[in-house]
C-alpha cells in the first residue's frame, strides 16, 4: 500500500511539475498566464471525494494553526502534517473526477499543496513553516473558486 501511495504521489508531482514552477497561483501555459478564475462568474463544481479531502486538510490545519502562527510547532509536527497533506493529495488523485475545466483549475490549488508538502519536509524550520502557510493560502482559495458548502473560510 505504501508503494502505491508513493507511486501516486510521484506521478502527481511529475504531472504537476510545470505548475510547481510558479511562485503563486499562476503558471505559463502556451504563452498565457493561467490563474484561478470562476466559471463564468460561478464557482466550479466539485465531487464528494474532493470535498472530503479538502475538509480533512482544513481540519488538520486548523488543529495546528495556533502553533504555526506562534512559531510553536516543532519540526516533527510539520513533517507529520506533510504526510497528512500527501495522503489527501493521493486520495484526490485516485478518487476525484471533475469536469476537465474544473480539474484544470483545481490543479492550480493542487500544485500549491504539493509544493507546500515538500517544503514541510525541509530540514529548516523556517521553510517548513512557509510550507504550512502555503497550505493555508491554498485552502483559503478553495472556497472562493469551488462549490463546497461545508468548507468554511479559515479564520486566523
Amino acid at each position: 500500500m505504501q508503494v502505491f501511495i508513493t507511486l501516486a504521489l510521484t506521478l502527481t508531482i511529475l504531472t504537476a511539475a510545470p505548475l510547481l514552477l510558479a511562485a503563486d497561483t499562476s503558471h505559463k501555459h502556451h504563452g498565457h498566464i493561467a490563474e484561478l478564475h470562476l466559471n463564468d462568474g460561478e464557482k466550479w463544481s466539485t465531487d464528494q471525494p474532493l470535498r472530503e479531502a479538502m475538509l480533512v486538510l482544513r481540519t488538520q490545519l486548523t488543529e495546528r494553526l495556533d502553533r504555526i502562527h506562534n512559531n510553536k510547532l516543532a519540526a516533527e509536527g510539520y513533517i507529520h502534517f506533510s504526510g497528512v497533506v500527501e495522503q489527501q493529495i493521493n486520495f484526490i488523485v485516485k478518487n476525484c473526477k471533475l469536469a476537465p475545466e474544473a480539474d484544470a483549475q483545481f490543479h492550480l490549488i493542487l500544485a500549491r499543496l504539493i509544493n507546500a508538502s515538500s517544503q514541510m519536509k525541509d530540514p529548516e524550520l523556517k521553510v517548513q513553516r512557509q510550507g504550512a502557510i502555503e497550505v493555508l493560502q491554498a485552502l483559503q482559495q478553495y472556497p472562493v473558486f469551488f462549490q463546497d458548502e461545508l468548507f468554511l473560510p479559515i479564520a486566523h
